[in-house]
């Protein structure tokens, strides 16, 4: 780093502004949980997580006098510092603005703690003073810093490349609070107005559709599509239907049926976000006997994006599908953004299932159990499993589900299996010993017999 006394004072008052900044953001969002500090449940939570990442990254930064300023060129250990938290942001976020973000979330606070009826005064411009200093301090002190590393670190040639790109990095810093005359005493105005302009569209990827509004959402982390084991025939259908629908081919609705835990949610989900064009707005099978022309009419007039409208377990047995027939091959035409899956343990109805396309999931037997247990094997890197040891593996599975280890006797609870067996060398060293033994034990067939139609029994009960 050139130590020079102008770039010293440059670092004295980035440290002082981020400071400030820190300051406001966890005043704002976080709350005291014990020994540690808790995000407030606002919108955007998950960027407000990965935004106090990059500050704290950045005035520890500015903090180290000994560190050398290079990391906008090189990786200097295997820590994540500010680099590595703002290209983070910008790979999540990236669509959309920074100031547009922080404003949304800003917005959440306000309506949620009723400022604009307010009486308590003090209250208001505590909030209006950290709101304001936010806004505008967050975003330039961010930008000042990037620069301050630019002039301050290594010089820049063809074999010294950044490791952030600039323009992506230009687009997502571009402030909208430049505006002249914008003080504490307007900043709740300020906001609630452009919250009004902000589209959470842009930059989120799941929804959950309720009381006639979409309300992002934050799933559990999905299984990556190459880590589904075995349905050759669903992983198939799946990868060219999502595929086809991605690249505006078609939006016939697809219509799952099976028995529960043969993984139609999760095939759905880890598809559809599978293609960065595709958003996943989640439903409840109350929603199909609604009209939903307001939700179809605003997701179509953002034909930069394509919509999914995932209705997961769904009685097919008792919904009126008045409304769902007027939309597919009735009055109205879905737009060719937006396609529909339904998710059922029932088959669907004759003129249903005649306006889409659908698939049943094959009954979840020992040979499928097998097929699941060889294909993750040939993940594990096994060009040739052995028909042996395949076979241990699932009749190990089936005993430790007869020892109530597993509530349920599926794909979802073997995949479960199959990863804990991934991560106990024992187990597999024991497993692979067995298989070479003269007595191979097998999957017990009749247990999958009685477990499913224990499931078919229960499910014509309840209806």
């Amino acid at each position: 780093m050139k130590n020079t006394t102008a770039s010293k004072k440059v670092k004295e008052e980035l440290l002082t502004r981020v400071l400030g900044v820190k300051t406001s953001l966890y005043t704002l969002f976080f709350y005291p949980a014990g020994d540690k500090l808790e995000i407030r449940e606002v919108d955007n939570a998950l960027f407000i997580k990965y935004y106090a990442d990059l500050i704290n990254a950045v005035y520890r930064e500015l903090n180290d006098s000994e560190k050398a300023y290079s990391r906008l060129y090189f990786k200097e250990d295997n820590n994540p510092d500010s680099v590595d938290h703002l290209n983070n942001l910008i790979k999540k976020y990236g669509d959309a603005k920074l100031t547009d973000i922080l404003i949304t979330s800003l917005n959440n606070m306000i309506l949620t703690d009723d400022l604009l009826n307010s009486d308590n005064k003090p209250a208001v411009k505590f909030f209006q003073a950290h709101c304001f200093r936010l806004l505008t301090e967050g975003i330039t002190t961010v930008k000042d810093y990037i620069d301050f590393l630019d002039k301050t670190g290594s010089s820049k040639s063809d074999e010294h490349l950044k490791r952030m790109e600039p323009e992506e990095f230009s687009s997502f810093f571009n402030t909208s609070v430049s505006e002249e005359g914008l003080t504490p005493e307007k900043v709740i105005d300020f906001i609630t107005e452009k919250a009004s302009e902000t589209d959470l569209l842009n930059y989120h990827r799941v929804f959950k559709f309720a009381d006639n509004q979409l309300i992002p959402v934050n799933i559990a982390p999905v299984r990556k599509v190459e880590d589904f084991y075995g349905y050759p025939e669903a992983k198939n259908l799946f990868r060219q239907y999502f595929k086809n629908f991605a690249e505006g081919l078609q939006n016939l609705p697809l219509l799952l049926s099976s028995l529960p835990g043969l993984g139609k949610t999760h095939f759905t989900i880890a598809h559809a976000l599978e293609h960065k064009n595709l958003k996943l707005v989640i439903l409840s099978p109350e929603e199909l006997e609604k009209p939903l022309q307001n939700l179809i009419t605003c997701l179509s007039l953002k034909n930069k994006s394509r919509f999914v409208l995932f209705f997961d377990d769904v009685d097919t047995r008792k919904i009126d599908w008045y409304y769902f027939r007027t939309l597919i091959g009735g009055t109205y035409t879905l737009p060719e953004n937006i396609t529909i899956v339904i998710a059922s343990n029932f088959e669907f109805p004759a003129n249903i299932s005649s306006r889409g396309r659908g698939f049943t999931f094959p009954v979840f037997d020992e040979i499928q159990c097998q097929k699941m247990v060889e294909d993750f094997l040939k993940r594990m890197g096994m060009k040739h499993p052995p028909s042996n040891l395949i076979s241990v593996i699932a009749a190990d599975y089936v005993e430790e589900f007869g020892q109530k280890k597993f509530e349920e006797l599926s794909p979802r609870t073997l995949v479960r299996y199959l990863s804990d067996y991934y991560k106990d060398t024992k187990k597999r060293i024991k497993m692979l010993q067995l298989s070479r033994e003269e007595m191979v034990p097998k999957p017990d067939a009749q247990c999958f017999y009685e477990t499913n139609k224990a499931i078919q029994a229960r499910l014509k009960e309840s209806i």
